[in-house]
């Protein structure tokens, strides 16, 4: 850290997993606390920070977070020096923890919080995550709706954790449901929504996300400035959609609603919010056994779907489309009967044009075997993997059965 006020809050204290404990700078101009991640540089997308409990903790103010290459223990700090930053938040409350997103994984060797204004610098805990969140950030926050059709079924029903519990409200038009997100305004990059199992009105509805409390005198979210996120058509009873935000990495606010579109009573089982991309919604978008052709085919995240491979030399040509540009990922693909598929060479074509491909065997692959496991690690840093062409060149030939893919 930028520099100590006593030798009992020292900076191993930001990073001890303790809840007890903190580190507490000297009043500098930009303190600083940073950790060394290792020459590796793993690839972080979320970090957490969490206040101090009681004296001091109004300090944990006007901070930001970055990354960088460059020893901070060198020059004037991390501040004044080359860094890729992650975010930046206002005031944390007395114990409070925020949990902020990259808006791209980031990838560097020292990881740093550092105050903007001159000041004493304390925190409680840093914790710094690589890859996808899990964390469903709805999860018991306090919900609202439009109105009420019966007493028991009520907006927290819908982000309860439960799938056998339900909101209802009265017949109306653009008829919502929203939940209260926090201050910290959290950036959304998916939402899962659930219909009830006997359900038929979760149909032509729209996600959307907004900083304007939509229990205020608007007239509802759909008529109060937001951001959309998604928008769909029929969920069947009992199912699940997963819809990623059409600015995917942009989406941030404090309020995210789900509403109708249509007059009509509006109910469902549960929403879930993530801040996380999500990789597992790749699509499958088709095959080819040529350079030229490319022959769609209907395999998107299904199970064991029937895929006929080439009776020739040529290779085996998979398709695959991620949800966002990736720097790195995981590839395993399963055949039935547990066969791996194997990926000697990979491509990549861009968005604008797909014609634009290099011949699998004069372009080296960057997608490496994983020792002991069915999956390939693959750099994309170069080319930000979008759209992948996956050269399959010893694939039993014949109709088989594709029975797994993940991409993570």
């Amino acid at each position: 850290m930028s520099s100590f006020f006593a030798n009992t809050f020292v900076a191993i204290h930001g990073n001890d997993g303790k809840k007890n404990t903190m580190f507490c700078t000297a009043k500098n101009n930009m303190a600083w606390w940073a950790i060394d991640l290792g020459q590796k540089r793993p690839e972080v997308t979320r970090v957490r920070v969490t206040n101090v409990i009681g004296t001091h903790s109004e300090r944990l103010r006007n901070f930001v977070i970055g990354m960088t290459d460059i020893d901070p223990r060198t020059g004037t700090g991390p501040m004044k020096s080359l860094f890729e930053k992650i975010d930046s938040h206002d005031a944390l409350g007395d114990g409070a923890n925020v949990t902020l997103t990259a808006k791209r994984p980031v990838r560097h060797r020292y990881l740093f919080v550092a105050a903007t204004v001159y000041m004493y610098f304390n925190l409680r805990e840093v914790e710094v995550f690589s890859g996808q969140s899990n964390e469903n950030i709805a999860l018991g926050k306090p919900a609202f709706m439009s109105s009420l059709f019966y007493s028991d079924l009520v907006a927290t029903q819908a982000n309860d954790g439960k799938y056998d519990t339900f909101f209802y409200t009265a017949y109306g038009k653009q008829a919502w449901w929203a939940v209260d997100l926090g201050q910290e305004k959290p950036r959304i990059n998916r939402v899962k929504v659930t219909n009830i199992d006997t359900g038929n009105r979760l149909l032509n509805f729209t996600v959307g996300v907004t900083n304007f409390d939509p229990t205020s005198d608007s007239g509802g979210p759909l008529r109060s400035p937001f951001v959309m996120c998604a928008t769909h058509g029929t969920v069947g009873k009992g199912l699940t959609v997963a819809l990623t935000c059409e600015k995917s990495r942009d989406v941030r606010g404090r309020y995210l609603f789900v509403a109708a579109n249509v007059k009509n009573f509006f109910n469902l089982a549960e929403v879930e919010v993530f801040d996380g991309i999500d990789l597992s919604l790749f699509k499958v978008t088709g095959y080819r056994n040529d350079y030229n052709v490319a022959a769609l085919v209907d395999v998107n995240n299904a199970t064991c779907q029937r895929v006929t491979t080439p009776d020739s030399d040529e290779p085996f040509l998979l398709e695959v489309e991620l949800p966002s540009r990736q720097d790195r990922l995981t590839l395993t693909a399963v055949l039935d009967g547990g066969e791996c598929l194997d990926f000697p060479a990979t491509m990549v074509y861009s968005e604008s044009d797909q014609s634009a491909m290099i011949p699998y065997n004069n372009n080296p692959s960057f997608c490496d075997k994983v020792p002991g496991k069915c999956a390939f690690e693959c750099d994309c840093s170069d080319t930000k993997c979008r759209r992948l062409v996956l050269a399959m060149l010893s694939v039993p030939t014949g109709p088989r059965g594709l029975c797994e893919i993940y991409v993570e």
